[in-house]
């Protein structure tokens, strides 16, 4: 007899949080098919979900989003007025769907459904991506029953049996690609270029400006796929035109499986979505982090480039000299492009979201 259980997720509205959150629920529909799984996340999530797989969730609740500010400032009154609205908003869809276990993925705007679920006392799941875990995570430790981590390195020194290293879950359609071989169309080099979607600005420039230092001859070795994020999308096509390299712009690219299964290298921020991602197509890659948000990315690349994953560098020590230094180095030396892809590729749990969903069963299903 199939069973029937109700599973509420709650999720930040960055991709950093709501793609983990995705691949763990497609874990968890293929287990429990006749169960019941709503999402809770914050209204900058809406363009996102709303191309998703509307069978996957019967439900999707939107939060007003509400960062934790920086320091003390108006912007911390309405921060707690938020807060508060987001308890009231909580409370009501808890008791309207009465979950039998609450999975949340980081950002405050999880952080008042998985604090009144353990009042309740529904059973509280973490995940946390990033190896450095976030502000709304450490708070809500008290809170959980069980923690699960990408990195190893993270809470370790929580107690025996409270936490456990699941790796990062990926989403299946990123998996399927996965297993087609990279080819090249043109023989041309291709480097894939994530902006990201913090602090995409300072990147596509020293990207750019690394580029135009090629001659023409060398321009005809390349070919770049870039995303830039909305508000550079216009002036990086632009720019590479003008420099007659072949490449693609995009300002956002939602099947990133398409583009990952393209490339031969990638440079690109550090977040930890990406960088498990690279990881699953074996991609070598120059990571410079995006040195705000507490220093996370930042964190997460030198985890990664500890085995000898990445070319890792802080975007304040990064020129463009250097980058494209890099670029050609990794382009001439296939030697070193193997070893870096067979180093990336040691960081992949390709069951990472199959052992998320079985710490989650193993409170909705307890074993006599």
């Amino acid at each position: 007899m199939p069973i029937s259980k109700r599973i509420l997720i709650l999720a930040g509205p960055s991709g950093g949080h709501l793609f983990p959150a995705y691949a763990f629920a497609e874990s968890l529909r293929q287990r429990l098919p006749e169960s019941a799984l709503q999402l809770v996340t914050g209204q900058r999530a809406q363009p996102l979900v709303s191309r998703w797989n509307g069978r996957l969730f019967e439900k999707i609740h939107y939060l007003h989003d509400f960062p934790y500010p920086r320091g003390f400032s108006f912007k911390t009154f309405q921060f707690l007025i938020e807060l508060t609205r987001g308890f009231i908003q909580s409370s009501r869809f808890l008791s309207s769907f009465q979950p039998e276990l609450c999975v949340g993925f980081g950002s405050y705007i999880a952080y008042p459904g998985l604090v009144l679920s353990a009042w309740k006392k529904i059973p509280v799941l973490l995940h946390e991506q990033n190896l450095l875990p976030g502000q709304a995570t450490d708070r809500l430790i008290p809170h959980a029953n069980h923690i699960a981590v990408s990195f190893e390195e993270t809470y370790r020194t929580l107690k025996p049996g409270l936490r456990s290293v699941t790796g990062l879950p990926i989403r299946s359609a990123l998996r399927q690609a996965a297993q087609t071989a990279r080819a090249s169309e043109d023989g041309r080099f291709r480097v894939l270029v994530v902006g990201g979607s913090q602090g995409a600005h300072r990147l596509n420039q020293i990207v750019l400006d690394g580029f135009s230092r090629l001659d023409g001859e060398e321009k005809t070795k390349y070919a770049v796929i870039h995303i830039t994020g909305k508000q550079d999308f216009d002036r990086v096509k632009e720019t590479y035109a003008s420099m007659e390299i072949a490449h693609q712009v995009f300002p956002f690219v939602e099947n990133m499986q398409d583009i990952y299964s393209r490339a031969d290298m990638a440079v690109t921020r550090s977040g930890a979505n990406t960088l498990f991602e690279l990881a699953l197509f074996r991609l070598p890659a120059i990571v410079i982090p995006y040195p705000y948000a507490g220093g996370h990315q930042s964190e997460n690349a030198k985890s990664f480039a500890a085995s000898g994953a990445i070319i890792f560098r802080d975007e304040e020590s990064v020129s463009a000299d250097w980058l494209m230094e890099s670029i050609r180095g990794l382009r001439k030396d296939k030697a070193r492009r193997d070893a870096m892809s067979q180093a990336i590729a040691g960081r992949h749990r390709p069951d990472a979201a199959d052992r998320l969903a079985n710490l989650a069963q193993s409170f909705l299903c307890p074993k006599p």
